[in-house]
């Protein structure tokens, strides 16, 4: 099974669309023959956007997660209004904080993100994955490195989510205006492999948590990647993991 992280992180087609269809080159995380539960609905990144908003339920009481007020995240594409968020299931239990302009975009399991804008060539992801492959951050970090596919900056120690981290930022060897995009694989997730399209550029962050290695990416185009990290900003501030 393949989640192309079309970071290009648009959804499942990690980077997007559940279905047995070859992934279209779009942006974000994509994930192909993902398995769809049939309580809910497949998120595409290509999907149209409801015209109104709907509403986001309050996490109920007995919910994990770091932030009791945080709101649950939708599964479907949906625009979401600024808040606090978190998403039911997903282990560990983190929340984050977002502004204007967000939606609700691909949700799997052991996966899910936000987009700026679905469908588009130019979108901005934030995303959460499970890496069950590897026991540390440390190994999870240096088989990105050892793919030969990859141009992977050089590693840094940052804190996300309050807790340390590893970071890498990712692109592929193709050139960037490769038609069609190419894909390459950077990271097995839980349902499959996580890749990149040529053009994208992802920052990979790696952290060790009680409940295993958990990857939170961030997915932009190579040419708008400064307004990428700009837009993400405040929601990486704003993300609290639980370290329980």
């Amino acid at each position: 099974m393949r989640l192309l992280a079309v970071f290009a992180l648009a959804v499942f087609a990690l980077v997007v669309a559940c279905s047995g269809q070859p992934p279209a080159p779009t942006p974000t995380v994509e994930i192909t023959d993902a398995p769809t539960p049939a309580s809910a609905t497949p998120a595409s990144p290509t999907s149209p956007a409801p015209a109104t908003p709907t509403p986001t339920p309050t996490a109920s009481a007995g919910a994990a997660s770091p932030t009791p007020d945080a709101r649950q995240l939708p599964s479907a594409v949906t625009p979401l209004e600024p808040g606090r968020y978190t998403k039911a299931a997903f282990s560990p239990a983190l929340s984050f904080e977002i502004g204007d302009g967000w939606s609700a975009a691909q949700s799997t399991r052991g996966f899910f993100d936000i987009q700026d804008d679905p469908g588009s060539l130019d979108v901005i992801a934030v995303q959460f994955a499970n890496i069950p492959a590897f026991e540390t951050a440390d190994a999870a970090a240096a088989s990105v490195e050892a793919r030969a596919s990859l141009v992977v900056a050089g590693r840094e120690e940052d804190e996300v989510g309050g807790l340390p981290a590893i970071q890498l930022e990712v692109e592929t060897t193709d050139p960037a205006d490769t038609e069609p995009p190419n894909f390459r694989d950077v990271i097995s997730a839980a349902l499959g492999p996580l890749a990149i399209a040529s053009g994208r550029r992802l920052q990979l962050n790696l952290v060790d948590t009680p409940h295993g290695v958990l990857a939170v990416l961030v997915g932009g185009s190579i040419a708008n990647w400064e307004a990428t990290l700009e837009m993400v900003r405040p929601v990486l501030d704003s993300l609290v993991i639980d370290a329980g």
